[in-house]
């Protein structure tokens, strides 16, 4: 049986709501799935900061998330950005896929397709 390895984020709903229609699609197809959400492989600290930032600025501060948002799309920020995010997850979310060894990787947030795609460009990944 091939295996699909979905990650997501629990920032908001729609990521963990994309992978679990995924996860759906691809079991009814007959692949084995497994999900991780890649803040639950941090610490619970960067989880809740993660989590409860991101609630926070959605729903109270939502003036606030729009422009850190739209800062966060000009390339220089978005670099710099990524490559925090990925030295605090490449090392996760790489044991993971090597646990796994799945035959299909999916991402469901942007930061994690950043991830997957340096592990590949790094040569660490061949997926």
């Amino acid at each position: 049986m091939k295996k699909v390895l979905i990650f997501t984020a629990s920032t908001g709903g729609g990521h963990n709501q994309a992978a679990k229609s995924l996860a759906s699609k691809f079991e009814s197809n007959g692949y084995e799935v497994i999900t991780v959400d890649i803040l639950k492989l941090s610490n619970k600290v960067m989880e809740k900061l993660f989590v409860e930032g991101y609630e926070i600025l959605s729903c109270s501060l939502p003036i606030v998330y729009r422009g850190l948002y739209k800062y966060s799309n000009k390339k220089s920020i978005n670099t710099t950005l990524s490559k925090y995010i990925y030295r605090i997850f490449r090392r996760k979310i790489h044991k993971s896929i090597e646990e796994v060894n799945p035959d299909l990787i999916v991402g469901t947030h942007a930061f994690i397709v950043n991830i997957i795609s340096g592990l590949k460009q790094k040569k660490r990944i061949y997926k």
